[in-house]
């Protein structure tokens, strides 16, 4: 993406090389791909297991914008819907309108249709992504609206979410993030998303347990105790789940 961003024509070697499976993978090859189809950039070598591509970008994304509006991703796999919007959206978040259009009128819309998981281990999860990720992103100017379809966990993923950016005109530019003052924080918001077996009792077992290491964690490190929430916990009990194994557990101060 910043490449692209910066028209640079851009080399990745030795991708994944010490891992038990080197080279691309569904995951890294389904972000590529959707990152080249936003720019509109030429890729070289590719493919499944490929250490070594090559990406070529166009004539600068500011200059006209994409012609499409709409984009679609899915790995396939429980590749995770977050990893795909990290590569895709900064080149999103700079796709200005033609310079044909009204300079007042907002620009329109760009729509992501991200499919894989929304709650898997060593990435953000959706959540995280819509209490955290997004929030901040909103302070330096970038609006991104997510809907939940579907939740997807490890293995099968199938998970489906929605996302509507509003890209930045050129000549708007993104406002700096500064996080130097950390706050007070007044309370704790948790909430989860996990697949249970109908009226086994889970839910309750979950909660109690997250609370417990909660009210630890607040008292470790803030010194005092805080308000607890919970707050739009999803159970999910559908047969489809069945052989399915999740849960996302986050909490945001």
């Amino acid at each position: 993406a910043l490449a692209t961003l910066l028209h640079k024509s851009l080399r990745i070697h030795s991708i994944r090389a010490g891992r038990s499976k080197p080279g691309l993978q569904s995951q890294h090859l389904t972000g590529v791909l959707l990152a080249a189809e936003i720019s509109q950039s030429r890729l070289q070598n590719c493919v499944i297991g490929s250490t070594d591509i090559r990406i070529y970008p166009p004539a600068p994304i500011a200059s006209s914008g994409p012609p499409r509006r709409e984009f679609q991703a899915d790995p396939g796999t429980a590749g995770s819907v977050t990893l795909l919007l990290q590569a895709s959206l900064p080149l999103l978040a700079f796709c200005s309108t033609s310079s044909s259009s009204s300079s007042t009128a907002s620009p329109p819309l760009i729509k992501l249709t991200l499919r894989g998981g929304t709650t898997v281990s060593h990435s953000p999860s959706i959540d995280y992504f819509v209490h955290i990720t997004a929030p901040l992103l909103a302070r330096i100017g970038l609006q991104i609206h997510t809907k939940i379809i579907r939740r997807g966990f490890f293995p099968q993923g199938g998970g489906q979410i929605e996302v509507n950016v509003t890209p930045r005109r050129a000549t708007s530019p993104l406002t700096p993030l500064l996080l130097t003052e950390p706050g007070q924080p007044t309370r704790i918001l948790a909430f989860v998303a996990g697949i249970v077996n109908a009226g086994g009792g889970a839910e309750a077992q979950i909660l109690d347990g997250l609370q417990a290491t909660l009210v630890m964690a607040v008292e470790k490190v803030f010194g005092r105790s805080l308000p607890l929430e919970f707050e739009n916990n999803v159970w999910i009990q559908d047969a489809s789940h069945a052989q399915q194994q999740g849960q996302g557990r986050e909490a945001v101060s």
